[in-house]
């Protein structure tokens, strides 16, 4: 993580300075909603403006480095915080002059529609990681699983059928080549074939992997089993331990909303439909996962 001065304040991670300014803005709504101006000073307006400028300066500098996803990602970020200054202060302005009430319901408007852009980018940016690390995976013959399927995009997915140290062979079962059965070779498979076969160079082809796009999860997983850097019991014991930490995080997240929720007394019933699917997704999910934790023990 960068770490970001804030002139007369201190330095902070991006994350946390992001954060901040966030928490600060929302704290700005909740003082203007109560009604309790003295608890909010220009010292503290101008500190949250310091904080702005500084992360907006990081964000600016850090543009060349930030390429497709991940700098549309950073540039809704900035944006999203942006929006919900604005809308603190529209809420501050509409207690004295009652025509910023119209402004309020645009900027929410605007903040929903951001963070939908930011959703629909960051699940992209996911996708396009995955692909990339599955694809930087196949790149040795031992990278190639004996179970499961490739995807070489145009041409198809490539069923696996069999497998050993001189050749793999299996059918397409999409794209343009659909219903066709393929074998390629390793180099002491094609010496093997060839001398005692008869098979010519051209029936011996080397594997294409600079072609494969992805390996699905079957894939994965005999990679996972067949990696001799770890025992079984360190790969559990640390897959665990990366679980812990993840549902940690996740904890603090809810615990944050739960107390945004009693202090701004928000109604559940006013949840987006999205929101409560998610909510009972989760619930089943966390029921799931309780249950497969269980197998474990």
């Amino acid at each position: 993580m960068a770490k970001i001065q804030v002139q007369g304040i201190g330095m902070f991670t991006d994350d946390t300075l992001k954060k901040k300014i966030i928490d600060m803005a929302n704290n700005l709504s909740k003082l203007a909603k109560k009604g309790e101006w003295s608890k909010s000073s220009e010292n503290g307006i101008r500190a949250l403006g310091r904080m702005w400028g500084a992360y907006q300066d990081w964000s600016r500098k850090n543009e060349s480095v930030n390429e497709g996803p991940q700098r549309d990602m950073n540039v809704l970020a900035d944006y999203i915080i942006d929006l919900n200054i604005e809308l603190s202060n529209a809420k501050i302005l509409a207690k004295k002059h009652p025509k910023y009430k119209k402004y309020i319901k645009f900027i929410q408007q605007d903040i929903k529609d951001a963070n939908s852009k930011l959703e629909k980018i960051k699940k992209k940016f996911r996708s396009m990681k995955q692909n990339e690390s599955l694809s930087e995976a196949i790149k040795k013959w031992k990278d190639i699983p004996k179970t499961g399927s490739l995807d070489f995009g145009k041409y198809g997915r490539y069923v696996i059928l069999s497998k050993n140290d001189l050749r793999v062979s299996g059918r397409f079962v999409s794209g343009s080549n659909k219903g066709k059965k393929v074998i390629w070779y390793t180099d002491k498979g094609k010496t093997y074939y060839r001398k005692n076969r008869g098979l010519k160079m051209s029936q011996t082809p080397s594997f294409p992997f600079d072609m494969v796009k992805e390996s699905v999860n079957e894939g994965k997983y005999h990679q996972y089993k067949n990696d001799e850097s770890m025992t079984p019991k360190q790969k559990i014991g640390k897959s665990m331990r990366e679980v812990r930490n993840s549902l940690n995080e996740l904890s603090k997240l809810i615990d944050m909303n739960v107390k945004l929720k009693n202090e701004l007394n928000v109604d559940s019933q006013s949840y987006w439909k999205n929101t409560h699917k998610a909510l009972h997704k989760i619930s089943e999910r966390l029921v799931k996962l309780a249950n497969k934790v269980g197998q474990l023990k």
